[in-house]
């Protein structure tokens, strides 16, 4: 619902920005329903969507951003230097997928490799993983009907390699070689795991460590939503936007057709092969075998459908993924040396203590991030529109409260 706000060209502004992100193709990502009800593969449903998009930022926008001079350009200059490189990455992946699906995956990998090596906005999404400022924190779980078997950090950390025969093929990683996933909440693990029972969860918090800017990820995380809602406030609140959140929206369109092409959600879960990870592991591929020291990926659940700010907020919803480097033994050195865990802990027998900080007779230790987390919305998306809460009265912020007080330490 549109808030009231000072003038009509304000009220005309928020219309048309809602209007231009309204679109299908801006929309068809994190839908499972879309592309469950598409008659046709991978390539035809992505061909539909890029040309819907392109056929979209090709129209005349007449929206004002707050401080443009003249009006209604700044809108447009962003999109009309998105349209050159967004068409140009769309339509590798276009020409990627259907040399993969015709069995020519060397081909496909050269094509998307030489468009991404070309593409010099990718240095705009690029960044270290932040451990000091943001509040980060970072959770994996493994889910197993006999949870005392899950007892030492190895248990929770990547497949090891002696064991790579049992490795499946991931959204990011291929079959066979060992990734490390994990989330920024036990939220967004539970979703990513297909929401289990409770009582099958065994987790650890995972604790970066400083790298000194040599672990690069790439950050395809922003769903539409967020830039309409952001975009939106500003007109509102009429403050100007500065030339980083320019650029920032500039390189989102750019880099939207890539993002799609890797934000489709699966339609078939018992699949042994997924068309929807084509073009995640070539990606993925391609940032193992680059120059630009890019080791890892953030990037959105596609389990959780785009919700308001209001129901869910976004911080909750980062997912990350590591491929192993290091093959000599059976835990690449590089993730461990960076990543360190607690130990595993039940989710119940977690949920059943009593937490720490709730004693207030004794001081209460700082805790990075939990504290700005409490009062984040969150409701599940599958319950009433009308119900919402927050996440510290989730179980699952209850739980990583708990593991906050545990010691990280290395394989």
């Amino acid at each position: 619902m549109v808030k009231t706000v000072s003038n009509n060209s304000d009220i005309n502004d928020i219309s048309q920005l809602h209007d231009f992100f309204e679109a299908r193709a801006l929309k068809a990502a994190y839908d499972l329903d879309s592309w469950k009800n598409f008659q046709g593969n991978i390539l035809k449903y992505f061909e539909k969507l890029f040309g819907e998009y392109m056929d979209h930022i090709e129209k005349d926008w007449n929206i004002t951003l707050p401080g443009e001079k003249p009006p209604n350009m700044i809108f447009k200059k962003c999109v009309h230097a998105a349209k050159t490189e967004a068409r140009k990455l769309g339509e590798s992946v276009i020409v990627a997928l259907e040399l993969y699906l015709q069995g020519s995956v060397y081909q496909a990998q050269e094509r998307l490799f030489s468009t991404l090596n070309n593409n010099k906005t990718l240095n705009r999404v690029k960044g270290e993983l932040e451990m000091e400022d943001e509040p980060y924190r970072l959770f994996r779980i493994r889910v197993s009907d006999n949870t005392s078997e899950i007892q030492t950090r190895k248990d929770l950390f990547h497949v090891p390699f002696s064991l790579r025969n049992k490795i499946g093929t991931n959204r990011y990683s291929i079959p066979g070689y060992p990734c490390l996933y994990f989330s920024s909440s036990i939220y967004a693990c539970w979703e990513e795991m297909g929401r289990p029972p409770f009582h099958k969860i065994v987790l650890a918090r995972i604790e970066p460590q400083m790298t000194n800017g040599e672990q690069q990820l790439l950050y395809l995380q922003q769903a539409p939503l967020q830039w309409y809602e952001y975009l939106e406030k500003k007109i509102q609140s009429k403050k100007e936007l500065s030339p980083s959140a320019f650029d920032g929206f500039t390189t989102f369109l750019i880099h939207w057709p890539l993002q799609l092409a890797c934000a489709i959600p699966s339609r078939n879960s018992g699949a042994l092969f997924h068309d929807e990870y084509i073009i995640p592991q070539m990606l993925m591929q391609w940032a193992r075998s680059c120059q630009q020291k890019i080791h890892g990926v953030c990037f959105r659940t596609t389990h959780v459908s785009q919700l308001p700010a209001k129901r869910v907020s976004p911080m909750l919803l980062s997912n990350y993924a590591f491929p192993a480097r290091s093959t000599v033994h059976d835990y690449c050195s590089e993730l461990t040396d960076q990543f360190w865990l607690t130990e595993p802990q039940s989710f119940e027998l977690s949920l059943a203590c009593k937490r720490r900080g709730e004693d207030n007779s004794k001081p209460h230790p700082p805790v990075s991030g939990f504290d700005q987390t409490r009062n984040t919305p969150f409701s599940l998306s599958t319950l009433s529109q009308g119900y919402y809460s927050y996440y510290e009265h989730s179980n699952f912020f209850k739980v990583e409260w708990n593991s906050s007080f545990d010691e990280a330490k290395s394989l």
